[in-house]
């Protein structure tokens, strides 16, 4: 399972996640302040976050995960 979006230009296999012991998925990205969009890669099968609080139309006819990064005080 990997993760693709604006922060790695939509890049399937650049960005692994690693199932932890307890069956989560993770990564750690350090990323600057701003607005991404994202998909999971699953099995070649771009999937959106079903837990993100925002979502964004595509071209492709879905949707994108959004997250927000703001900026630490």
């Amino acid at each position: 399972m990997s993760v693709a979006g604006t922060f790695n230009d939509w890049q399937a296999d650049a960005t692994s996640l690693k199932q932890q012991a307890d069956g989560l998925w993770t990564v750690e990205l350090p990323l600057s302040p701003g607005t991404y969009e994202y998909l999971f890669v699953v099995d070649g099968c771009w999937c959106p976050d079903t837990n993100a609080a925002e979502t964004s139309p595509n071209p492709f006819g879905t949707l994108n995960s959004v997250l927000r990064v703001s900026a630490m005080t």
